[in-house]
Formats: C-alpha cells, structure tokens, sequence
C-alpha cells in the first residue's frame, strides 16, 4: 500500500496514529535527525525517548535501544539518515521481542537498500518525504507512508482525509493531508531518473571520503 499525503512530517504523525501511538506511550527514536522525527511523537501526545546514534552512521546504535525499552514503550522509529540504512535485522528482531511497532523514517532515504530490500518497506510503516530539497523532491512540499498491514493502509485513507470512509461520512477526527495533484505528476517523471540521481550522490561522496581519508576529519562510512 503507498499513500501519497501532504508532507513527510504528515506521514510520520498518520503512521503513528494509524499504530494507535497516544497519549502515555514512549517511542524510541534518535535525537540526531530533524526536529520533525521527535515532534511527531509530541503531535500525537507520546513521549519521544531518545536513544543514542552509532557514531560512525549516525543511526540508531542498536546495542543502545534495548537500555531505553521500558513497559510504556509502543514503537521504535528508525531514522535512515542521509540515505543510510539502518541495521534493520537487529532492530526488527528487538521489536519482535518486545512486541514494538517499526517505523521507519525514510525522508533522506528514498531508493536505499538494506540487504536488497528498500527501506520503507521493513516496519510496520514506512515515511517519505517529497521535500523539494530530498533526493526525490517535488516542486514544493509532500510525502508517502507505505506498508503492507491493509488495516493501517485503511486508517491512514481516513485520516488523511478528515476521518472520512466515504464522501461527508466521517468516522474518526482527521485532518486535510492528501497529496496535491501538481506535486505527483512532477514526482512521477522524477521517479524515472531516482537511480541515476542516487547513483551520482554515492559517486560524489566516495570522491570527497578518499580524499579525507588521509585527513583528521571522519567522514561517514557506507556500510
């Protein structure tokens, strides 16, 4: 299921609130990333609990989030920050023993893989960001939550659409956050050159990490 919604910020809060994430539940998430990962937990009244990156990646340190899971603790939100997965095989098997939801902010991370399978589509949820400044953005701003559960595919059409199940029958309290028209049609002709483009970014970023190698200054590794 992939949901085109107004923004990614939009899509993370609908992902949550399509998980039933509310008022008393803790989600742990790094605090290295922009503010909106975190402000969308606050938006839907849970408790952001931040837990340290991986100094190297800049992703979720996983030998860190089990020390943060607490009996109030719903979901873990993975942030793939600057196209870098993150160590997804040990998250997941976290959240299985815990019975925690995965939701992966991908807004930096459109095209990425991990272990052949692209990000987004690992959790309970995945997030996009259409920003103008991502590395698959629209002329102005928008976004895309995907999953594979149809009841969460079914709750965020709601939702996105003020809570409505059919035109004027409004079910649930939602809110305005539909993909506009101008800005899928621009994204569908960029879509086509999204592995060029990806391709071009990891070819410029090995130039500049061979040439600081040498140097005091640690550039990101890809793993």
């Amino acid at each position: 299921h992939a949901l085109g919604v107004a923004s990614g910020t939009d899509a993370l809060v609908l992902a949550l609130r399509a998980c039933d994430v509310g008022p008393g539940d803790e989600v742990i998430c790094p605090p290295f990333t922009f503010m909106a990962t975190a402000g969308a937990v606050s938006l839907v009244g849970g408790r952001p609990v931040f837990c340290d990156v991986d100094p190297q990646t800049f992703t979720l340190d996983v030998n860190k989030v089990a020390e943060c899971i607490t009996p109030r603790t719903k979901a873990i939100q993975v942030v793939h920050l600057y196209g870098h997965p993150c160590e997804m095989t040990a998250i997941l098997a976290l959240a299985k023993q815990h019975n925690l939801l995965v939701i992966e902010d991908c807004a930096q991370a459109t095209g990425a893989e991990y272990h052949g399978k692209k990000v987004g589509t690992l959790g309970d949820a995945g997030c996009f960001s259409f920003y103008p400044s991502k590395n698959l953005g629209g002329v102005g701003d928008g976004g895309m939550l995907i999953c594979h559960n149809p009841h969460i595919a079914e709750r965020v059409r709601r939702l996105r659409d003020h809570g409505s199940a059919k035109k004027y029958m409004h079910v649930e309290l939602g809110t305005n956050s539909r993909l506009d028209e101008i800005q899928a049609a621009v994204l569908r002709v960029k879509l086509l050159y999204l592995d060029r483009w990806n391709d071009a970014r990891r070819r410029i970023a090995a130039h500049y990490s061979q040439g600081l190698a040498h140097s005091e200054i640690q550039a990101p590794i890809e793993r």
